[in-house]
């Protein structure tokens, strides 16, 4: 009773696992999914499992290239599954919203018919029910000007985001902002993800070396993921890497920062801090001096930049150089 038991929850998972057409998925792809969730079956036993459902359930195989993959079919009538709460519906609407490029795509089709539900859910109520208005009342306003994201193909983001969770080697083309045509890289490690004003970030090493790339997601022309285990780098940090300025472009190594800002550029700095550790000496004349070591990045660069005549660099002397060439330019430029 137990192993048909067993037997029954397994297949339900698989159920749950295969996607809608066009999206497919490979036998192996299910083994690896499966064994995550302790069953630990051969390719054989999924295969002919599949192939038994294949007779009561909407299912269909693409065998045209190896490996085949499966996939309900599109008219397939959906797993019914319960109705959702309001507050569900609206934490749900929430996750739709701003977490769709951090969710793995295997949660993400998984979340879809919720979605779907927490939908149809906020649908019925009025437009002046607390729970319904709060999608109104609540907005996240970026600090920097908002751009729209670039255009991402969604078999490579699904690709990249299945090798990360499951550890696998990736092979892909990637085409940097400057080349007229992709390059191959048949072996990438994949470490983590990053999202920065809108772009997500493969970060990964390659084939046999240590050190750390940062790749956009959108230039990524091909992926593939590789069922061999990747390589880990045992000393790597996410929230360090992030908190080393590598998502802000590092241009070398950390500065002792010291500005001066006008009384209204720098008010802010006492509430939002630029770092832990910062001092803030206020003039007689209101004008605030900043001293922190901040990492050298490009973004700061950029935020420095963006108080205009309300900053002034005095430290270190490079740094003040390049600001100074930069607005010698931009007056040119107005003149």
């Amino acid at each position: 009773m137990a192993t048909n038991q067993q037997s029954l929850l397994r297949q339900w998972h698989m159920l749950q696992d295969i996607p809608r057409a066009p999206s497919k998925v490979s036998v192996e792809d299910i083994c690896v999914r499966l064994k995550a969730l302790g069953y630990l079956v051969t390719a054989r036993t999924v295969q002919r499992d599949l192939q038994a459902l294949r007779e009561v359930f909407a299912l269909e195989v693409d065998a045209r290239e190896k490996p085949f993959g499966w996939s309900w079919r599109r008219d397939a009538p959906p797993f019914s599954i319960p109705g959702v709460t309001i507050p569900e519906a609206l934490t749900l609407k929430l996750v739709e919203q701003h977490l769709h490029h951090q969710l793995p795509p295997h949660t993400a089709q998984a979340l879809r018919p919720h979605f779907a539900a927490a939908e149809r859910t906020l649908a019925t109520l009025d437009s002046t029910e607390p729970s319904n208005a709060w999608l109104d009342k609540i907005r996240h306003i970026p600090s920097m000007l908002p751009l729209l994201p670039p255009v991402q193909d969604e078999a490579v983001r699904n690709s990249v985001y299945e090798a990360l969770m499951q550890d696998c080697q990736l092979e892909l083309s990637y085409r940097r902002r400057d080349a007229a045509a992709a390059t191959d890289y048949p072996v990438v490690h994949p470490l983590a993800i990053a999202q920065r004003a809108g772009v997500v970030y493969l970060i990964c090493m390659f084939a046999d070396y240590t050190d750390i790339r940062m790749l956009a997601l959108h230039r990524i022309e091909h992926a593939q993921r590789r069922y061999e285990p990747a390589r880990k780098c045992l000393d790597f940090n996410l929230d360090a890497y992030i908190a080393a300025g590598h998502l802000g472009i590092v241009n070398g190594a950390p500065l002792a920062l010291r500005a001066t800002f006008s009384s209204a550029a720098g008010a802010h700095l006492y509430e939002t801090r630029l770092h832990a550790e910062q001092t803030l000496e206020r003039a007689a004349d209101g004008s605030l001096t900043l001293c922190a070591t901040v990492p050298n990045t490009q973004a700061l660069r950029w935020w420095l930049l963006g108080f205009g005549a309300g900053v002034s660099v005095l430290e270190p002397a490079a740094l003040r150089g390049e600001m100074a060439a930069i607005a010698q330019q931009m007056a040119a430029s107005y003149a």
